[in-house]
């Protein structure tokens, strides 16, 4: 069991994959950044490898592999990964086993987003976006892959995953095929703005932190204001870290909508607003 604490950061700056977890009972990795891992092979293991164990990985940035992020790969029970940001790698994710990736983000790596050889595994408020080779695609060998998505933000939508005539969709519910509305994304800063349509849009049976429905993907919008009325001004509002209240405007209507609740109410002060609002 390898866990980390809020400020550890994990560095391998070697040859060979920078974490091996394999045969373990139950084992636990969390709370690390895993970078500068190599493999001579770029869909090969650099960042994070687990073979034929029930892990969880938890609250991990995997970046800048020159390989795979993650190479899970084996026939027990399914890992679970969880809070995951997966970016600048030359393979995102190569699923080789029954696995659950739960609110992860696998954005802008160099080759494919996730690449699945023979694996039975699901997506549940998930980002996979903006990879330059393809979002996800099933190996066309060996015994079929089955991938099952919900509430979850895939590019191109059921059409952004390749089965490669070797497995099959279950296209579940609430699924988008929008613009996630990062911060920063070419500075890598993929926390959502206000204004994301993936706010309040996770599984309903699961919350953040302040006690609101999940968002989508590896960073929640977290609000402290609850309403019941929210403040919009396009001059002097913020969509990175307001809150809609008086004196933390949000800077868009859809960041209001996004965040009231039934019986709520938005005020819009004077300005130009130039949306296509979704009333969800």
């Amino acid at each position: 069991s390898w866990r980390g604490y809020a400020h550890n950061y994990h560095r391998w700056r070697g040859l060979d994959v920078a974490v091996k977890i394999e045969n373990g009972y139950y084992p636990r990795f969390e709370n690390f950044t895993v970078t500068n891992g190599y493999s001579s092979e770029n869909s090969v293991a650099a960042g994070i490898y687990t073979y034929g164990n029930d892990a969880t990985i938890k609250n991990i940035i995997i970046k800048n592999n020159q390989g795979a992020g993650i190479h899970s790969y084996g026939v027990w029970s399914p890992s679970r990964y969880e809070n995951l940001l997966v970016y600048g790698n030359q393979l995102g994710i190569r699923t080789g086993m029954n696995n659950e990736f739960v609110n992860c983000t696998v954005v802008d790596n160099s080759g494919l987003g996730i690449w699945s050889l023979s694996s039975n595994f699901s997506l549940t408020n998930c980002i996979v976006a903006g990879n330059t080779e393809g979002q996800i695609r099933f190996r066309n060998a060996d015994s079929p892959s089955q991938i099952t998505v919900n509430y979850s933000n895939i590019e191109g939508s059921e059409s952004g995953i390749d089965v490669n005539n070797n497995g099959s969709i279950i296209w579940g519910v609430d699924n988008f095929n929008v613009d996630s509305r990062f911060v920063d994304s070419q500075n890598n800063d993929y926390h959502l703005l206000a204004s994301s349509k993936l706010i309040n849009a996770g599984h309903p049976d699961s919350l953040d932190s302040d006690g609101t429905r999940k968002d989508i993907g590896v960073y929640p919008y977290l609000n402290s204001y609850s309403g019941p009325i929210w403040i919009v001004d396009a001059n002097e509002g913020n969509d990175t870290f307001g809150t809609g209240a008086l004196d933390n405007k949000f800077a868009s209507i859809q960041s209001a909508i996004n965040f009231a609740s039934d019986g709520d109410s938005v005020s819009v002060m004077p300005g130009t607003y130039i949306e296509n609002i979704d009333f969800r």
